[in-house]
Parts: structure tokens; sequence; C-alpha cells
């Protein structure tokens, strides 16, 4: 807030009362120093009455001054504090996603049935199964989509890049690893794809760890 008007008016009050006073000694400088108490209280009448207007409005404004600046820091401190409880649930949302996203990856990734399926095995998956399997391919679709979306909706409250290279990469590698993991062209029983996927999978688990790192250090 611009406290140049304020100081410019304050001046200007005790610069008037200045002039009042000077007016007052104008007149009377040619008299002796009164030792009548009658003329000292006319004296104080005057400047009474000259300043203590001045002092009234002075009051006001520095009161009502104090009081904008106590309103305007309350309300910056309730904005801080808002944004620091939703960066606290956005953070907190982000663990247990991929929390989540972990849990129906392994359990995806190590079921007997998908794998002996994917293998081209001849096997009948029961409904529970095949509906556990599509609700996986849901749930890890999902969080890639969630992950590519983060900073759209929570951007705002982190000071972290959303734009930089490193969070490209990382969308872009959960991008490819849920889609290689949900399509038809997934399949462990080859040696160069079982160790590319380890490759690929170490690769995504350091950027997302170091990406929780990064939000989590803005926590305070």
């Amino acid at each position: 807030m611009n406290n140049r008007p304020f100081l410019v008016f304050i001046v200007i009050l005790i610069v008037i009362a200045l002039f009042a006073i000077s007016i007052y000694i104008g007149n009377f400088y040619n008299y002796n120093i009164s030792k009548t108490p009658a003329d000292w209280g006319a004296f104080g009448h005057y400047i009474g009455g000259v300043i203590s207007p001045i002092i009234g409005i002075a009051s006001i404004l520095i009161l009502g001054r104090i009081s904008m600046e106590i309103g305007r820091n309350s309300v910056e401190n309730q904005r801080e504090l808002f944004e620091s409880e939703q960066r606290i649930l956005a953070f907190q949302e982000l663990v247990q996603n991929r929390v989540e996203f972990q849990n129906v990856f392994i359990g995806y990734s190590l079921s007997d049935a998908l794998k002996e399926k994917i293998e081209g095995h001849n096997i009948e998956l029961t409904v529970n199964e095949i509906i556990t399997f599509e609700v996986a391919k849901i749930k890890l679709t999902k969080f890639s989509v969630y992950l590519n979306h983060y900073g759209v909706k929570y951007g705002h409250l982190f000071n972290y890049d959303f734009d930089s290279d490193e969070y490209d990469e990382l969308t872009s590698l959960i991008d490819f690893f849920v889609q290689y993991h949900t399509s038809d062209l997934y399949n462990p029983s080859k040696e160069d794809e079982v160790m590319h996927e380890e490759i690929m999978e170490d690769k995504q688990e350091t950027l997302l760890d170091n990406f929780i790192s990064e939000l989590e250090s803005e926590l305070g």
C-alpha cells in the first residue's frame, strides 16, 4: 500500500498547527510573558481550539490506517494459510494416488493368470479375473491422466516448474509405461522386453520420486 498520500496529509496538518501558533505569537510577541493565570488560560483555549481538531483528525486517520493494515495483513495471512492447507491436501492426494498406482501395477504385473494369458496359453479366465484386469487397466490409465493434469489443477499452489523438461519427461514416461502394460504388446516372456521394462520402471520410479520430493520440500 502507498504511504505517500497519508504522510503528506499528516505533514499538512502539522503545518496548519504550527501556522496557527505562529499567528498567535505574531500578534502578541511584543508583550512580556504574562504571569497572570487568566492570560495563560486564554492561550490554552486558543491552542486547544486549534490543535484539538487537528489531533482528532490525525488520530482518526492513524487509527483508520492501522485498521486497514491489520485487515490487509489478516486477509493475506488467511490467504497464505488457505493456500498452505490446499498445498498439503494436493500433495497428500498425489502420494495416495502414487501408492494406489504402485499397488495396482504390482498386482497387475505379478498375476500368473495374466502372464499365462499374455504368453499365449489357452486358459479361461473367470469373470472376476477379467473384471479385475479391466479395472486395473482403468486405474493405471487414470493415474497417467491424473499426473498429466496435476500441474493444471494444482500448479498455482507450488513453485515447481510444471513446464520443465523433467516434468514433461516424467509424464511422457508414465504414459508410455501405462500404455505398454495395458496393451497386447506386453510380453514378459521375452528377455529383452523384460530388461527394457526394468530399465523403464527404474527410470520412471526415480523421476516420480524426485518430483514428489521437490513438491514435499515446498510444504514448509
